[in-house]
C-alpha cells in the first residue's frame, strides 16, 4: 500500500490512513442524521482493506470511531502490507 510519503515534516506518511480516519470521524458525527447509531459502526475490509481495518484497530486515533471490525483475506503482517521508509521513498 502506498499512503503518500514524501519524507518531509509536512507529509510524514500514512496520509491514506488519516483520510480513512477523517471519514470515520464524519460517519461518527453524522450517522444519526441517517438513522444510524454512532456506537454501532462496523468496519469491513478485504485484502489491503483488511490491512487498513487492522491498523485502525491498533490506532488510538481511530479506535473509538467504530465498534466492530471484519477483516477478510488480509493481515497487517503480510509481507506486502507494510513497507520500510526506504522502500516507500524508492517507489
Amino acid at each position: 500500500m502506498c499512503f503518500l510519503y514524501f519524507d518531509t515534516s509536512d507529509v510524514p506518511g500514512n496520509a491514506g490512513l488519516f483520510d480513512q480516519m477523517m471519514a470515520l470521524q464524519w460517519v461518527h458525527d453524522n450517522i444519526a442524521a441517517f438513522g444510524g447509531n454512532p456506537r454501532n459502526v462496523t468496519l469491513f475490509g478485504e485484502s489491503s482493506g483488511a490491512v487498513s481495518v487492522s491498523l485502525h484497530l491498533l490506532s488510538p486515533l481511530s479506535r473509538n470511531l467504530f465498534s466492530q471490525a471484519i477483516m477478510q483475506s488480509g493481515s497487517p503482517t503480510a509481507p506486502w502490507a507494510i513497507i520500510t521508509r526506504d522502500e516507500s521513498i524508492l517507489r
